[in-house]
């Protein structure tokens, strides 16, 4: 081997053992330069946390400034009934989830609770809110699902699955949206970019970033769903397009990308293949994911009843499936940026899609205004509008993403659960930090043992099924046949002793 070779898979050997092991210099003496050692796991989750909460707090103080003593006029008089009501659907939202999770472990195992499950929300909220793109969400609630003695293959499926089901109910919300709620999307205001007067300052309609965001969705699963069934398109995106990418230098490592990609495409093919085969329980998935979103997406209208709300698109039936369908879009425009909990920008859309300032009356959140004549005054009823929507605003995140996250947090903090015994040995799931990359790296690692898992059920399931068949063709074949019973009396056995006599004899 020579020289150059060797310097080769010296480097190469350093890559795959990573950062904690010395590097060697060909004199054998240690290189000065040492990695920077990480934040243990509990320092980089209090920053997480902590950066949240500023950002929450600062982007509710901006939305109150100069309206405070509106916004505590609002809450000095709440209707107390439909308080508690909201209550109790934010409460029903989260039990949905717990028997979301409960029913996805059901597939792997029989002894399973649904307080395990509640606690596997419990996490996956917590983690959810104070990381990036809510990916921590996903392997923290793999860690527990493990913890309690599910094997993290099954955890890795049962999040993959959960994932495919919830893209594909909120592809068809965002479907429904648009077609009831087009002519509402186009009157929203603009979302200002910039400062007012400066040389860098832009106003974009809302409907753009609402068609964007569901744009997105609806492009994410059809490339997935292309890229798994279609040769062609799968070797024109892994090659020409990333290669391409690369030359533009947007794809730094272009090989790494399309392990990844094609990670990610047999990974969405095992857990789609494994939903289809079941079609009761995924249809059992579609009704209990509407559920969700449904009473997720209505928190808004229960609030505006809270704070009486005077808006006939509120107060009335259709302002329930109103709220639902507005809400929609806010997910979809909060989904765009990779923001902890959207906070800050969860609030700017909520504040510039519940309320109309050029026509509040024909807004969601409205509070109507006399003069002294008994006419409506249109400058205090906007005012008191918005003092409304922001009222609404504040009640509806502290239910909704505030509250959980800091009870999510100290449950998250306090609980510790006793490692049970598995089939596989994680031990980098207890040790790695909740993020894309560990997420994507469990994927990677039990993507072998999901597949063997999924084609040794299918087996099973055929096997069983033309048992099944065998026996209603040929019912006679196999009919239990009855023992026979033998009525006749039993013949006494002959006590009697034979005298054997020697030859001699």
């Amino acid at each position: 081997m020579s020289e150059s070779d060797e310097i080769k898979d010296m480097v190469n050997s350093n890559e795959l053992i990573g950062s904690e092991e010395v590097e060697t210099t060909p004199n054998n003496q240690e290189d000065p330069k040492k990695e920077r050692k990480k934040l243990p796991q509990w320092a980089r989750t209090l920053i997480y946390f902590a950066i949240v909460i500023l950002i929450t707090a600062g982007s509710l103080v901006i939305a109150l400034w100069g309206k405070f003593d509106a916004v505590i006029d609002v809450f000095r008089n709440p209707n107390w009934l439909w308080l508690a009501i909201t209550i109790v659907v934010v409460f029903l939202m989260f039990f949905d989830r717990w028997i979301i999770f409960y029913c996805f472990a059901r597939m792997y195992t029989r002894n399973y609770k649904l307080k395990n499950a509640a606690a596997v929300d419990q996490v996956g909220t917590f983690y959810s809110a104070v990381t990036p793109t809510s990916v921590g969400g996903q392997f923290a609630e793999i860690n527990r699902y493990h913890k309690q003695g599910i094997s993290t293959s099954s955890a890795v499926s049962i999040l993959a699955m959960y994932s495919i089901v919830s893209q594909i109910v909120l592809i068809l919300y965002g479907i429904i949206a648009f077609a009831v709620k087009f002519d509402y999307i186009m009157a929203l205001p603009s979302i200002f970019l910039g400062t007012e007067g400066s040389s860098f300052y832009i106003a974009i309609p809302m409907w753009v970033f609402v068609a964007l965001g569901f744009f997105l969705n609806v492009a994410y699963i059809s490339v997935i769903l292309l890229m798994a069934y279609w040769k062609g398109f799968h070797h024109f995106i892994m090659y020409p397009c990333i290669n391409l990418l690369a030359k533009m230098h947007i794809v730094r490592n272009p090989d790494k990308r399309r392990e990844s990609l094609g990670n990610s495409i047999e990974n969405f093919k095992t857990e789609f293949r494994r939903l289809m085969t079941n079609i009761p329980f995924f249809i059992l998935l579609i009704v209990l994911f509407f559920i969700y979103y449904t009473i997720k997406f209505s928190v808004p209208y229960f609030v505006g009843m809270s704070l009486n709300n005077m808006s006939p698109v509120d107060t009335s039936f259709m302002g329930f499936w109103d709220s639902v369908l507005l809400s929609n879009f806010h997910q979809m425009v909060t989904g765009l940026i990779p923001i902890p909990g959207s906070a800050g920008i969860s609030e700017y859309v909520f504040l510039n899609t519940f309320v109309n300032s050029a026509n509040p009356s024909s807004g969601f959140y409205y509070i109507e205004v006399l003069d002294e004549l008994g006419n409506v005054d249109v400058a205090a009823s906007i005012t008191s509008s918005q003092a409304l929507c922001n009222s609404s605003l504040v009640l509806w995140r502290t239910l909704t993403f505030t509250l959980p996250m800091l009870i999510s947090g100290i449950f998250t903090a306090c609980t510790g659960v006793k490692k049970k015994q598995t089939e596989e040995s994680s031990a980098t799931i207890d040790t790695a930090f909740p993020s894309r990359s560990a997420y994507y790296e469990v994927q990677s690692e039990t993507l072998t043992i999901r597949q063997e898992d999924l084609e040794d059920r299918l087996t099973t399931s055929t096997l069983n099924r033309q048992a099944v068949q065998e026996r209603l063709k040929h019912p006679r074949k196999y009919k239990e046949k009855q023992p026979k019973i033998n009525k006749k009396r039993p013949k006494e056995e002959d006590t009697s002793t034979i005298e054997i006599k020697d030859d001699d004899e």
